[in-house]
C-alpha cells in the first residue's frame, strides 16, 4: 500500500496559496516521488527516489520546470553518496565524483 501526503505552502501576510506538494511513500514509509506545483497547478519541480533492500537510499533524481533533468546523486549501500550528475540545460552533463 503506498501513502500519500500533501504540504500547502501559504503567503504569511495574504493568506494565499502559494505552492503545494504531494509526496508518495512505499510500504516502508520511504518517499517514492516528490512533485511541487505552483498556485497554478503547474509543476515547478519533482524529484524521484530508489533505495536499496536494506531501505538505505540508492539514488535521487531531481527535476526542475517541466520536468526537465537537473541532478541526479548516487549512494553506496551504506548510503555514502559516490556520484553527483548535474545537467545544464543543453543536456550536456557535468561529473562530481566523491
Amino acid at each position: 500500500i503506498q501513502r500519500e501526503s500533501t504540504n500547502y505552502n501559504y503567503d504569511y501576510t495574504t493568506g494565499e496559496l502559494v505552492s503545494y506538494s504531494i509526496y508518495k511513500y512505499n510500504e516502508a514509509g520511504k518517499t517514492l516521488t516528490s512533485t511541487t506545483y505552483d498556485a497554478n497547478d503547474m509543476v515547478t519541480s519533482a524529484s524521484e527516489y530508489e533505495y536499496y533492500e536494506d531501505g538505505e537510499k540508492k539514488q535521487e533524481t531531481y527535476y526542475g520546470i517541466g520536468r526537465r533533468l537537473e541532478r541526479i546523486y548516487k549512494y553506496y549501500e551504506d548510503g555514502t553518496r559516490k556520484e553527483n550528475t548535474n545537467y545544464n540545460y543543453d543536456y550536456n552533463f557535468l561529473l562530481f565524483l566523491q
